[in-house]
């Protein structure tokens, strides 16, 4: 019997770092551990972030480094459906992203994950791409 696929949404806020390099990160870890799960991304607040370009250069330059697929795609707001349509939601920090989820899918705010890994004015990008790799293993090995 084949497993149905079964989709973690990732979310930050501009869909532009955190989000992005935890989705191919699992994506490719799911895929050498044959895992039926796939990640997608989304930003919860894409518009007003300032995103210069598709990738930012920290995690451009750790998916490099780890040998990631670098998709070119431009970052992309939270949708509804996409909540709706994921078996799981992660959400990248808890003391950024609840009070936007409170007020911008108040029905989901409780159900998700939140992890605690800060933009970079919070946290360092290279202890912040430490920490998500960390959790991404964790995950994994969680789902295995």
């Amino acid at each position: 019997m084949v497993d149905k696929q079964k989709t973690i949404l990732f979310l930050c806020t501009g869909n532009y770092y955190r989000s992005r390099f935890v989705e191919a990160l699992f994506n490719r870890m799911a895929r050498e551990r044959g895992l039926a799960w796939r990640a997608e991304s989304a930003g919860l607040r894409v518009s007003e972030h300032g995103n210069i370009g598709a990738l930012s250069v920290y995690a451009r330059e750790a998916m490099v480094a780890r040998g990631l697929a670098i998709d070119e795609r431009m970052p992309r707001s939270l949708r509804i459906e996409m909540l709706q349509g994921a078996d799981r939601v992660i959400v990248l920090s808890r003391a950024e992203h609840e009070p936007m989820m409170a007020e911008l899918f108040p029905e989901w705010k409780d159900h998700v994950t939140y992890w605690e890994i800060g933009d970079i004015q919070i946290t360092e990008p290279k202890r912040a791409i430490e920490a998500m790799e960390r959790n991404v293993v964790e995950l994994i090995d969680e789902l295995s």
